[in-house]
């Protein structure tokens, strides 16, 4: 008896982790999945991410090419590998009009294709009006790109830095999908926290931030850029990003971690799941007989 309570143990975690995987957050006010279908519109109503390279920069939906290789994501490069010459996704439908975001999730993917003297390239930038995210913004960079290692996500809520913008040092390895996640709360002592992970490793923190930050709030004018400013000189020298989402609140860990399984399965997870559910049916059959 107490074998066969063992096995349908193990094949009844199996089937929640499963279903962990697939299990999304709230909806989030903000997402693109970068499908390639026209004008990709992510969630926000009436919106359309219009791709519209600077300089040199080059800009393309790829197919198949996301972490799960079943969906298609945003390739991002520059000849020279310079800020000025890359290219920009920008929304240019409705306003994004989200109001005060006294707490808010930025989540994503990304694989970074080339490094380059890029200052602070965007990752998602979220303005006002016109200009850059500086007062009632959200500026959402990486910081010291120049190099392999040591690169640093930068999270400014209504423009406010604390310190260097930064307290973490996560490597991007080039070629290799990156799963990123930034929460902020107005309310907390340490209103900023980071996270990594990747296709096949949980996230991890990335560091936090202690201080003071006020509220952003995105209003009736308020738009966002993927991969550069709008001014397209903060771009990604070279890079593909995909399903990136905003959320309102925090999500705790094991949510965040949730997003990132349902975007890219774990394999040992799914070996997991047909292991225990195989020792469920064994079980029931030496029961039979």
């Amino acid at each position: 008896m107490k074998k066969i309570s063992i096995k349908i143990w193990v094949a009844s975690a199996s089937v929640a982790a499963l279903l962990g995987m697939s299990t999304q957050a709230q909806t989030p006010l903000v997402d693109y999945t970068f499908n390639g279908n026209g004008n990709n519109s992510g969630s926000l109503s009436g919106g359309t991410l219009t791709l519209s390279a600077t300089g040199s920069g080059t800009e393309s939906f790829v197919a198949n090419s996301d972490p799960s290789g079943a969906s298609s994501s945003l390739s991002l490069s520059s000849a020279y590998g310079n800020a000025a010459n890359s290219a920009i996704g920008q929304n240019t439908g409705s306003s994004l009009n989200l109001g005060t975001l006294s707490q808010f999730t930025i989540v994503g993917w990304i694989e970074v294709t080339s490094y380059g003297s890029s200052i602070a390239p965007r990752l998602w930038n979220f303005a006002p009006s016109t200009g850059d995210a500086g007062a009632n913004g959200i500026y959402f960079a990486l910081n010291q790109y120049g190099s392999t290692t040591g690169v640093a996500l930068d999270l400014r809520p209504n423009g406010t830095v604390i310190g260097s913008g930064n307290n973490n040092s996560g490597t991007f390895t080039p070629n290799t999908w990156t799963f990123f996640a930034a929460t902020f709360d107005s309310t907390s002592a340490t209103p900023i926290n980071y996270y990594l992970g990747s296709p096949v490793s949980s996230i991890t923190s990335d560091g936090t931030l202690s201080g003071t930050i006020a509220a952003p709030n995105l209003g009736a004018t308020a738009y966002d850029s993927i991969g550069n400013r709008a001014d397209g000189t903060r771009g990604l020298p070279g890079a593909n990003l995909a399903d990136f989402a905003l959320y309102s609140g925090v999500l705790s860990t094991a949510t965040i971690d949730s997003i990132r399984l349902s975007e890219a399965p774990e394999p040992s997870t799914l070996a997991l799941v047909g292991l225990g559910l195989g020792g469920l049916i064994v079980t029931m059959r030496r029961r039979r007989n």
